[in-house]
Protein backbone atom coordinates (compact mmCIF):
# COMPACT_ATOMS: atom_id res chain seq x y z
CA UNK A 1 0.00 0.00 0.00
CA UNK A 2 1.31 3.71 -1.01
CA UNK A 3 0.74 6.60 0.52
CA UNK A 4 -3.26 8.01 -0.84
CA UNK A 5 -3.88 4.58 -1.44
CA UNK A 6 -6.84 3.19 1.22
CA UNK A 7 -6.90 -0.21 2.40
CA UNK A 8 -8.13 -3.47 0.21
CA UNK A 9 -7.93 -0.97 -2.82
CA UNK A 10 -5.55 -2.25 -5.61
CA UNK A 11 -2.09 -0.22 -5.66
CA UNK A 12 -1.17 0.15 -9.77
CA UNK A 13 2.44 1.51 -9.20
CA UNK A 14 3.22 -1.58 -6.51
CA UNK A 15 1.62 -4.06 -8.91
CA UNK A 16 3.68 -2.48 -11.40
CA UNK A 17 7.17 -2.14 -9.72
CA UNK A 18 6.65 -5.84 -8.31
CA UNK A 19 6.55 -7.24 -11.91
CA UNK A 20 9.57 -5.11 -13.12
CA UNK A 21 11.25 -6.81 -9.80
CA UNK A 22 9.72 -10.09 -10.91
CA UNK A 23 11.01 -9.86 -14.38
CA UNK A 24 14.53 -8.17 -13.68
CA UNK A 25 15.36 -11.13 -11.12
CA UNK A 26 14.29 -14.00 -13.61
CA UNK A 27 16.29 -12.46 -16.32
CA UNK A 28 19.48 -12.25 -14.20
CA UNK A 29 18.57 -15.66 -12.69
CA UNK A 30 18.39 -17.22 -16.73
CA UNK A 31 21.46 -15.34 -17.75
CA UNK A 32 23.72 -17.08 -14.92
CA UNK A 33 23.82 -19.82 -16.87
CA UNK A 34 27.13 -21.73 -17.45
CA UNK A 35 28.98 -20.93 -20.12
CA UNK A 36 31.43 -23.73 -21.23
CA UNK A 37 35.00 -22.67 -21.95
CA UNK A 38 36.38 -24.16 -25.32
CA UNK A 39 38.11 -26.98 -23.48
CA UNK A 40 35.40 -28.14 -21.59
CA UNK A 41 33.14 -28.65 -24.19
CA UNK A 42 36.20 -30.39 -26.48
CA UNK A 43 36.27 -33.00 -23.13
CA UNK A 44 32.63 -33.34 -23.65
CA UNK A 45 32.35 -33.74 -27.33
CA UNK A 46 35.02 -36.53 -26.75
CA UNK A 47 32.75 -37.78 -24.20
CA UNK A 48 29.66 -38.01 -26.82
CA UNK A 49 31.65 -40.33 -28.81
CA UNK A 50 31.80 -43.20 -26.41
CA UNK A 51 28.24 -42.47 -24.33
CA UNK A 52 26.79 -45.37 -26.28
CA UNK A 53 28.69 -47.46 -25.09
CA UNK A 54 28.56 -46.15 -21.36
CA UNK A 55 26.49 -48.50 -18.82
CA UNK A 56 23.34 -46.87 -18.08
CA UNK A 57 21.65 -46.83 -14.74
CA UNK A 58 18.39 -48.09 -13.78
CA UNK A 59 16.78 -44.71 -14.55
CA UNK A 60 18.55 -44.49 -17.86
CA UNK A 61 20.56 -41.65 -17.31
CA UNK A 62 24.18 -42.42 -17.99
CA UNK A 63 27.20 -40.91 -15.40
CA UNK A 64 30.61 -40.51 -16.11
CA UNK A 65 33.78 -38.17 -15.34
CA UNK A 66 35.67 -36.55 -18.19
CA UNK A 67 39.18 -35.15 -18.46
CA UNK A 68 42.78 -34.42 -20.16
CA UNK A 69 44.97 -37.11 -19.87
CA UNK A 70 48.64 -37.71 -22.34
CA UNK A 71 47.18 -35.65 -24.89
CA UNK A 72 43.74 -36.94 -25.04
CA UNK A 73 40.78 -37.77 -22.97
CA UNK A 74 39.85 -39.97 -20.62
CA UNK A 75 35.96 -40.82 -20.06
CA UNK A 76 35.66 -42.98 -17.34
CA UNK A 77 31.91 -44.42 -16.69
CA UNK A 78 30.44 -47.00 -14.37
CA UNK A 79 31.48 -50.29 -14.01
CA UNK A 80 35.24 -49.34 -14.51
CA UNK A 81 34.23 -48.85 -18.16
CA UNK A 82 37.14 -46.88 -19.50
CA UNK A 83 37.38 -45.21 -22.72
CA UNK A 84 40.23 -43.07 -24.33
CA UNK A 85 39.56 -40.41 -27.40
CA UNK A 86 42.47 -38.90 -29.76
CA UNK A 87 41.69 -36.66 -32.16
CA UNK A 88 37.79 -37.99 -32.09
CA UNK A 89 38.80 -41.27 -32.24
CA UNK A 90 38.01 -43.60 -29.41
CA UNK A 91 40.22 -46.45 -27.66
CA UNK A 92 38.87 -49.01 -24.88
CA UNK A 93 41.05 -49.20 -21.99
CA UNK A 94 39.66 -51.10 -19.36
CA UNK A 95 37.80 -54.74 -19.62
CA UNK A 96 34.45 -53.25 -18.88
CA UNK A 97 35.41 -51.07 -21.87
CA UNK A 98 36.27 -53.84 -24.11
CA UNK A 99 33.30 -55.82 -23.41
CA UNK A 100 30.70 -53.20 -23.86
CA UNK A 101 32.62 -51.88 -27.58
CA UNK A 102 34.26 -55.16 -28.49
CA UNK A 103 35.10 -53.79 -32.25
CA UNK A 104 36.58 -50.74 -30.91
CA UNK A 105 40.53 -50.43 -30.79
CA UNK A 106 42.42 -51.13 -27.48
CA UNK A 107 44.13 -47.80 -26.37
CA UNK A 108 47.94 -47.69 -26.94
CA UNK A 109 50.02 -49.29 -24.28
CA UNK A 110 50.92 -46.18 -22.49
CA UNK A 111 47.54 -45.69 -21.94
CA UNK A 112 46.74 -47.68 -18.96
CA UNK A 113 43.57 -48.01 -16.45
CA UNK A 114 44.93 -47.30 -13.48
CA UNK A 115 44.91 -44.59 -10.70
CA UNK A 116 46.39 -41.61 -12.68
CA UNK A 117 43.90 -42.00 -15.28
CA UNK A 118 40.71 -42.23 -12.89
CA UNK A 119 41.98 -39.10 -11.13
CA UNK A 120 42.88 -37.41 -14.95
CA UNK A 121 38.95 -38.20 -15.62
CA UNK A 122 37.68 -37.18 -12.27
CA UNK A 123 39.53 -33.79 -12.04
CA UNK A 124 37.58 -33.13 -14.70
CA UNK A 125 40.47 -30.80 -16.17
Amino acid sequence: MSAGTAPGEFDMRHAFRSMILVCVGATVMMGCGYIWLPSERALLDDAKVVAPYLPESPGGSVAFDVGEFQGGTAVLGANDTAFWVKDGIPYTVSEAARSAAPNMKQAPESIQYNDAFALAAQSGQ
